[in-house]
């Protein structure tokens, strides 16, 4: 919660869409690769070229920095999980009915905890008192006629 609805919006909509790109990399990485790293054909060049060229296409986007800081973690974040041989995809095991989502996959619970805890700061900007600008309108119009 920062300052007022409007600028807690906007870094809730970064933080989600971030979270998002790197979410969306790994299941992409599940479909060459469904065990990550403990699968029988994974090569290991292949991964950490998606983490190289992932992590150049935020650093050479136009995006907000903390849509490329949110991207960026999370994207090392779960490769790290990915490339390791011990853990692989973790993916889960509760099956949601769409393909590489569960559940209980750590790609699933890293989203779901964005998205509601974006929700929740957003929602903390608006009860009990709405932090809007409109409010401070008429005062800096006061002030702007003195």
């Amino acid at each position: 919660v920062l300052c007022n609805t409007g600028t807690t919006m906007k870094l809730a909509w970064q933080c989600i869409a971030g979270t998002s790109c790197a979410v969306l990399n790994v299941y992409f990485m599940c479909v060459l690769f469904p065990k990550g790293a403990s699968d029988p054909n994974y090569r290991p060049i292949v991964a950490w070229l998606d983490l190289v060229i992932v992590i150049f296409l935020f650093l050479a986007s136009k995006a907000d920095v903390n849509t490329m800081i949110m991207g960026i973690s999370w994207t090392v974040g779960l490769m790290l999980h990915f490339v390791n041989p011990t853990t692989g995809a973790t993916l889960g095991s509760y099956p949601t009915g769409i393909p590489f989502v569960n559940f209980d996959g750590e790609t699933t619970v890293v989203l779901l905890t964005a998205v509601i805890g974006c929700t929740i700061a957003v929602t903390a900007t608006v009860f009990p008192k709405p932090l809007l600008n409109i409010r401070r309108v008429h005062d800096d119009a006061l002030e702007l006629v003195k």
